[in-house]
């Protein structure tokens, strides 16, 4: 890990140009060749299949810039987070005012990247090129200044040219139907005829919500650019309390816990104030098991007060809307990314319910390392995700 702390997340206004242009010549191992390759990298990133993790850690407070820079992992020089449904950028990068070279273990390419100061908000620029004999090129931008965050990948082999840019500007206040603070450009041109096959402009108002409206697209182009950076988690992955309530009516409720939240629930409209205080003490110690009871607890009879109370103990168990959660339980996209999380009870009720609406004998290993169960989840969603729309659109002037 490099020894300079994490620089604040911050956003970007000015991007690199998006033109393709000829890459320079690895300085790290050399990626693999040919159109297969070259289509695996764009797909599934490239840590796990293309060279060996590096064990070099540098140990660097001011930057010599006659000295590359080597880092174990993309994840290191670029590192991606949520923060208000929106993603941020942050780098372990040393400031420099010069254009940095960084070798990257798990990234093979050269990397160039500049991180400075402007108004004393850090800006982060990285830029990554990837070159596939005899004529295939990937080059990703990903940049952050004050307001903006901005990734893009733009590739070209013999067939076809595509870029696809994700652009978050948090000054957007919504407001302009045409404005939101996110987009996603997605542009493939066939070099044959130079027909726009792809031309798409999506819109949200944060990352979850266009994760949410524009699943298809969302899985077959930001999901790739992600996974290459080995952060696909970070957009896709559900909140797991989301998740619970989306999925809590598939799970068994423990009758010991049932016991204790059916005395509970008595207790909360005692006389004595304390002994009603202690009765949700006890039901917030409880936690989810004690909120799927009550989720299924007929509440007709119950007074003001007991209602009162388990409306405040179930609130962060509810975070949806009743109608969202039942719309989202059939949702394959939103099922999938649900394996995204760290929880394997979670895993385990996403894949019961998309066996139930697939009719599919999904039985992925549990117990997987985390790259491999990324793989298997990437592979169910290629089978399950129906193919986004191609159809040209016409851009936002």
């Amino acid at each position: 890990m490099l020894s300079r702390p994490f620089i604040p997340a911050v956003a970007l206004a000015l991007m690199w140009p998006l033109a393709l242009s000829a890459a320079t010549p690895a300085t790290n191992p050399a990626p693999p060749t040919g159109a297969a390759a070259w289509d695996q990298l764009l797909k599934h990133g490239v840590a796990e299949s293309v060279v060996a993790p590096s064990t070099t850690q540098p140990s660097k407070e001011e930057y010599d810039p006659s000295v590359p820079i080597v880092a174990p992992s993309i994840a290191e020089v670029v590192r991606l987070s949520l923060h208000n449904r929106m993603l941020q950028m942050t780098t372990s990068l040393p400031t420099s005012p010069e254009t940095m070279t960084v070798k990257i273990a798990d990234f093979p390419g050269r990397t160039t990247a500049v991180v400075n100061r402007q108004f004393d908000v850090p800006v982060i620029t990285v830029r990554h090129e990837i070159t596939l004999l005899p004529a295939a090129q990937i080059i990703y931008t990903l940049c952050s200044l004050q307001n903006d965050v901005r990734l893009s990948v733009d590739s070209e082999n013999e067939l076809i040219s595509r870029s696809v840019q994700y652009i978050a500007n948090t000054q957007n206040d919504g407001l302009d139907p045409d404005n939101r603070p996110v987009t996603l450009y997605v542009m493939v041109i066939d070099k044959a005829t130079g027909a726009r096959t792809v031309d798409l402009k999506l819109q949200a108002d944060d990352v979850v919500q266009l994760r949410r409206k524009y699943p298809a697209e969302t899985a077959e182009f930001l999901q790739p650019m992600l996974a290459a950076l080995g952060q696909e988690t970070v957009a896709f992955a559900v909140d797991q309390r989301t998740a619970w309530q989306v999925l809590h009516g598939n799970q068994t409720i423990d009758r010991s816990i049932a016991e204790q939240v059916t005395k509970l629930v008595a207790q909360l409209d005692a006389e004595d104030y304390g002994t009603r205080e202690a009765a949700s003490e006890a039901l917030e110690k409880l936690g989810e098991p004690a909120a799927l009871v009550v989720l299924q607890l007929p509440r007709a009879k119950l007074s003001s007060e007991q209602n009162s109370r388990l409306d405040a103990f179930i609130a962060p168990y509810k975070p949806l809307s009743e109608a969202d959660a039942k719309t989202y339980a059939t949702d394959v996209p939103f099922l999938l990314d649900c394996l995204y999380t760290d929880s394997k009870s979670i895993r385990g009720l996403a894949i019961d319910q998309l066996r139930k609406l697939t009719a599919r004998p999904i039985a992925p290993k549990m117990d997987e390392t985390p790259a491999a169960w990324l793989a298997t989840v990437r592979q169910l969603r290629n089978e399950l995700v129906p193919t986004p729309t191609t159809k040209p659109t016409q851009l936002q002037k």
